[in-house]
Formats: C-alpha cells, sequence, structure tokens
C-alpha cells in the first residue's frame, strides 16, 4: 500500500478519463460558487451519495451511480439560486445530437429537455444546465 507522498504507479485498468476537478457551481456572472462539503451516505449497493451546501443556504445532493460503459449523476438541489451546474468542461464541446455532448475521450448524455447551454470562460469552454431541482446525466465512455 502506498503511502501519503509515495508515488503512485499503480495505472487505471482501461480507459481514463480526467474530469477537470474545477467548480461545479456558477452566478449568473460565470464566477464560482463555493461549495461546501457536509457529509457521504452509502445506499444498499455502495454507492454514495454526497451533500453540499452553500454559504447563500442552498445545499444539494450528489449521487453517484455506475452504468454499462460509465457512470449516472443525480443532483437533487434544494432552495438553490439562479446557480448554473458545470456539467463539464474541454478545450471543445460538441453538441453530437440532442442531449448529447462529447467532451475529449467521453460524451455526457442529459435529459433532452434540460435547458443544456455552452458558454466560453477565458479559453475553455464550460456545459451547464440550471441547477434548480433534479438534474440527471450520464457519463459515457
Amino acid at each position: 500500500m502506498a503511502r501519503k507522498g509515495e508515488p503512485q504507479t499503480f495505472k487505471a485498468n482501461g480507459m481514463f478519463v480526467n474530469l477537470s476537478g474545477k467548480d461545479i457551481l456558477l452566478d449568473q456572472k460565470n464566477e464560482p460558487v463555493i461549495i461546501n462539503y457536509e457529509s457521504q451516505q452509502m445506499d444498499k449497493d455502495n454507492s454514495p451519495t454526497f451533500t453540499y451546501t452553500t454559504p447563500e443556504k442552498a445545499s444539494f445532493n450528489q449521487q453517484i451511480l455506475p452504468i454499462g460503459e460509465g457512470f449516472g449523476i443525480k443532483l437533487s438541489f434544494e432552495n438553490s439560486s439562479k446557480a448554473k451546474l458545470v456539467l463539464a468542461r474541454g478545450a471543445e464541446i460538441l453538441k453530437v445530437e440532442n442531449g448529447v455532448y462529447k467532451i475529449g475521450d467521453y460524451y455526457i448524455q442529459i435529459n433532452a429537455k434540460a435547458k443544456a447551454e455552452v458558454i466560453q470562460i477565458k479559453n475553455e469552454f464550460v456545459l451547464t444546465v440550471p441547477a434548480q431541482g433534479i438534474v440527471s446525466y450520464n457519463l459515457i465512455w
């Protein structure tokens, strides 16, 4: 087992998808919204649900579920403002068809009725939807 500070020599067995790790909520000026991690729970299938809050007293849960060739992600927002949820960031985001977007080596599939929008922030493109109610999407590769 590797200890803290030791180099990691393990490699993914299969395709490796690098997600940005950047902010997932933006305000109306496309500035990051601070989120605070509150807790994590595991369901009966050992799928995690994470709970977050914002300083504006909005809260949301994020559930991650394995699906055939990727992950299903479900977010439930309470007391949300007019924030935007960031689904993906990349040098290029291509709309493949209604509700399907290609970002690098993976795809995002979202309900075609979702008000998805691709915006540009500095030198990258960002796929967003309103951070309201329940938002579900799939990461597929």
